[in-house]
């Protein structure tokens, strides 16, 4: 729900895409002003997941869909808290940080990746159908939707550069091309997502063997900025280490993935005092 601040102004978000303020008169402050809604999108960070239910029960009937944007492994089965939607998993492909309350900077990219949710991996011809009312709707709306891949090869393949860029970002303070321009800092970061790119593998969702490559070079093309996990470090707030730490780590080695690099890294984000 908007702060103070949005209730008052708005909700501004700078893009190269063309700057955009929601009025205030469009947003709410409790779920239950809502009313009736035929679908939801969820964007919360993964560390308030616990808040859902209650969230999901403050609206007026259940949505007949809900669309969970996160990051990481392990947040579409909270959205069960709302029994009877079909629910809708996907990430953001973007750099954006919320650099004050109400107020976004979007630096470049902005693809989102959709897919159906399933309790038993097998999505049904209704949530696909679902899945696609969405999309089209998003791209109607001007937004980039990509709805190739399965759930669980987007948020590994998602995982390949979070995993890497924001927990280096957290332990070094650096930005995203600090890391990039240091070299040992850069040599680690191609070693932890070439680890991830393996515990995707071992988990039965291959990605495409350029998918690091891909990633540096897009993260190169972009200013510097502090990942979301980095900000949230450096204001004190939790960081999201379940569902894009442990989540990941403990599924890629119960499949015979060792992921040192990795597990080091989550050992010095636990740590505290490692933390600029």
């Amino acid at each position: 729900m908007p702060c103070r601040r949005g209730r008052r102004q708005g909700l501004r978000v700078d893009s190269p895409w063309g700057d955009v303020t929601v009025p205030a008169s469009q947003l709410v402050g409790n779920v239950r002003e809502l009313g009736s809604v035929d679908g939801l999108i969820v964007a919360i960070k993964s560390t308030a997941n616990h808040q859902l239910a209650g969230l999901l029960a403050g609206l007026a009937a259940p949505a007949a869909v809900i669309l969970l944007l996160q990051n990481g492994l392990g947040g579409e089965a909270v959205a069960e808290a709302s029994p009877g939607s079909i629910v809708l998993g996907g990430v953001c492909d973007i750099a954006c940080s919320r650099v004050a309350p109400a107020h976004v900077k979007h630096y470049a990219a902005g693809l989102i990746h959709l897919a159906p949710w399933s309790a038993t991996g097998e999505p049904s011809d209704e949530a696909q159908q679902a899945c696609n009312w969405v999309a089209d709707d998003l791209r109607a709306a001007g937004v980039p939707i990509d709805c190739g891949e399965s759930l669980q090869r987007m948020r590994w393949r998602k995982l390949v550069w979070n995993m890497a860029f924001s927990g280096l970002c957290v332990v070094s303070g650096r930005g995203t091309q600090g890391v990039l321009a240091d070299a040992a800092l850069r040599d680690r970061l191609e070693r932890i997502m070439q680890e991830v790119v393996e515990a995707a593998a071992a988990t039965g969702n291959p990605l495409d063997a350029n998918v690091v490559a891909s990633f540096l070079a897009q993260t190169e093309a972009i200013p510097d900025y502090a990942p979301s996990m980095q900000l949230d470090a450096r204001a004190g707030r939790p960081m999201e280490l379940q569902t894009i730490y442990r989540n990941p780590l403990q599924r890629g080695q119960s499949c015979g993935a060792a992921m040192p690099e990795t597990a080091q890294l989550l050992g010095e984000l636990e740590a505290p005092t490692s933390i600029d």
